[in-house]
């Protein structure tokens, strides 16, 4: 069955709003279109490490257990936060490399070994509450 004009049109107005996202993404990755701070946020935290050492992050980059990096549902890729354990008053500045905390839905970010250890997560069940406090943007991230 040929592709009607409709069909077309629909086609080319989707492809056009596909490109116009893809590029809005890869300017915000490439020194334009900050989006704005968030807020600093409070909740629990966990981590994540060994199984996941290597694979591919949401930022395109391989997942280093051993870095100052985290996972996060809400908070942008490329944002700078301090992440203070409510516990032990330790405390990581962290980089936003990653999508997470997908299965743990109390869990407001993800914490690289590297990152849970400074702060004393790991000694501590692997769960604590958090002081997120965004601090601005990796370099290189927006302008």
């Amino acid at each position: 069955m040929p592709p009607t004009r409709r069909m077309i049109s629909t086609f080319t107005t989707a492809a056009f709003l596909f490109s116009l996202l893809s590029q809005t993404a890869i300017a915000q990755h490439h020194g334009h279109r900050c989006p704005p701070l968030p807020k600093r946020q409070i909740g629990r935290a966990m981590f994540y490490g060994e199984a996941f050492h290597g694979r591919t992050m949401a930022n395109g980059e391989p997942f280093d257990m051993n870095a100052l990096t985290a996972a996060s549902r809400t908070l942008p890729l490329g944002v700078r936060a301090r992440v203070t354990n409510q516990r032990t008053k330790r405390a990581a500045v962290i980089t936003i490399t990653d999508r997470g905390t997908l299965h743990a839905p109390h869990v407001i970010i993800d914490l690289s070994a590297g990152a849970a250890r400074q702060i004393g997560l790991i000694e501590q069940e692997g769960v604590a509450p958090v002081v997120i406090q965004p601090l601005g943007f990796a370099k290189g991230v927006c302008s």
